[in-house]
């Protein structure tokens, strides 16, 4: 699958809440939230750059955006990636997200697959 299909809905401008994690000055990841509904908020693009993997940066990072989703009055978080990005399925099962039907506008978007918690 061609990750161009996925840029549309990525667009920085679109997420007000973003994340950036850094090691001595350095960006290493980054992460956002973007309200979804009412009740709802998304997860938008949680990366840590490769070098940095391992160190615990991305659960950092999940443990800050879902403390801002409460603090913002979200009690459910949803997000959307694509399979072959193991790592992130693998952190986001940890964490207690279970699989969902695919959410608008991903529910057409071939390659992707969508999971959500409660806060």
């Amino acid at each position: 699958m061609n990750r161009t299909a996925f840029v549309p809905y990525n667009i920085s401008e679109s997420i007000p809440y973003v994340l950036i994690a850094s090691v001595s000055d350095k960006a290493v990841g980054c992460a956002g939230l973007k309200a979804y509904s009412d009740s709802e908020v998304e997860i938008k693009r949680v990366w840590v750059d490769p070098e940095f993997r391992g160190n615990h940066i991305s659960t950092a990072m999940m443990d800050a955006l879902e403390k801002k989703a409460l603090e913002l009055g979200f009690n459910r978080a949803i997000l959307q990636t694509r399979p072959q990005m193991e790592e992130a399925v693998h952190l986001y099962k940890k964490r207690g997200y279970v699989l969902i039907d695919n959410y608008p506008p991903y529910d057409k978007l071939e390659g992707a697959i969508c999971f959500a918690k409660e806060l």
